[in-house]
């Protein structure tokens, strides 16, 4: 039986991918962040551009994520088969897309349920002049999730927390494959350290702000 996760840990890490990583759940982590009740609050008290400002913490929240997985990766040394500390986040950043996958189910889930439901009433009308191409303007729409509130925080925590899990075990067999055997475990716990932060900053952003 093959794991699901084999073809991860034997991805190819080509230049970029660590930005590809980082944007992804960065742009997902700040969209979390500006829907908070404080963000939208400070927006609308402050004199600065709010597109200006809004870009500005979005670049921040991605450079933040790249940086500190770089950070921790790059402090495991290089790899065994004289990989460049350098270029070591490269080889490990497919860990981070669990973690990526996971944010955007907790983030989106309602979103592409419920608009998702409304996009398929509406193509069938897409004119709004009563035509019903496809059979589906007649259609309602469920509003299941927004009704039950613990079930949609349940499905949220369980899709970061997994997400996380997921990750930590593609970066543990990809380490394993990567760093010298005298480094298996010490190498391994700055990023053990930067994946439990994004668990934190996760389920904070989705609860606590």
């Amino acid at each position: 039986m093959v794991s699901p996760l084999r073809n991860m840990t034997g991805l190819r890490g080509d230049a970029g991918l660590v930005a590809v990583v980082a944007v992804l759940l960065g742009s997902t982590a700040f969209d979390s962040f500006r829907e908070s009740v404080r963000w939208v609050r400070f927006s609308q008290r402050t004199m600065l551009d709010n597109t200006a400002l809004d870009t500005g913490v979005l670049l921040a929240a991605c450079i933040l994520v790249g940086a500190t997985f770089f950070v921790s990766v790059a402090a495991a040394g290089p790899g065994s088969d004289g990989t460049p500390r350098r270029h070591m986040p490269r080889q490990l950043a497919a860990s981070i897309v669990p973690v990526i996958v996971g944010y955007m189910v907790a983030h989106y889930l309602t979103l592409f349920v419920e608009v998702g439901q409304q996009t398929l009433v509406q193509v069938s009308d897409p004119l709004s002049n009563g035509s019903d191409l496809f059979g589906t303007s007649g259609w309602g729409v469920s509003y299941f999730l927004s009704t039950n509130p613990t079930l949609l925080a349940t499905i949220k925590v369980l899709a970061i927390v997994v997400g996380h899990v997921l990750g930590v075990i593609v970066a543990h067999d990809r380490s394993l494959q990567l760093l010298p055997s005298r480094r298996h475990l010490v190498g391994q716990l700055p990023l053990l350290g930067a994946m439990t932060l994004y668990t934190f900053t996760g389920l904070y952003l989705l609860f606590g702000l």
